[in-house]
């Protein structure tokens, strides 16, 4: 399956910085990278590394006396990956999980699942289906948070989002995680 992805991004900084990007798509077995762009006005010096273990590509970048930088990142990807309908989708009790998965299962920083376990049960627990219930707590995200520009930061977690019920897109896929 073929995807096209990018992204543009505008930093402003206060003092000379290092910035470390996770911009880049992933080269491994199963996805390979057809062409890729990148582009930061002004220029400035770069650096591209793959974090040891799991494959991540990212960017140091150093703002030196500039201000205000622009970057922009596009790809064509090409990744092994089958569509499944919704139906064929059956939900994998905890005793069959491959053992590998089980850490993502964890809280973590942005997405306490366990502060907000009872929400999750008490709004989705009903639903059979795996599929029809991340499509109910996409739609309960859409009809109950509302999408406020600067509203959040860095540290804003998915216990913070559904508290406050505003947040950006990061917010949005933290608390659907955690939700899940």
């Amino acid at each position: 399956m073929i995807f096209e992805i990018g992204c543009e991004l505008e930093y402003t900084a206060k003092f000379p910085s290092t910035l470390i990007l996770s911009i880049y798509a992933q080269r491994n077995a199963s996805q390979t990278i057809r062409a890729e762009h990148f582009t930061v006005e002004p220029k400035v010096a770069t650096h591209e590394f793959v974090a040891e273990g799991g494959g991540n590509r990212f960017l140091r970048l150093q703002t030196g006396k500039h201000k205000k930088l622009h970057l922009s990142y596009a790809a064509t990807v090409e990744a092994d990956c089958k569509e499944r309908p919704a139906h064929t989708i059956a939900t994998t009790p905890i005793a069959e999980l491959d053992s590998a998965a089980l850490p993502y299962l964890f809280p973590s920083r942005y997405c306490q699942s366990d502060r907000l376990a009872k929400l999750a049960w008490d709004l989705f627990g009903a639903i059979e289906k795996p599929y029809d219930t991340v499509i109910a707590i996409t739609d309960w995200i859409h009809d109950n948070v509302e999408y406020v520009r600067g509203m959040t930061t860095s540290e804003t977690s998915a216990y913070d989002t559904v508290t406050q019920r505003v947040g950006v897109c990061r917010d949005f896929a933290h608390l659907g995680i955690a939700l899940c």
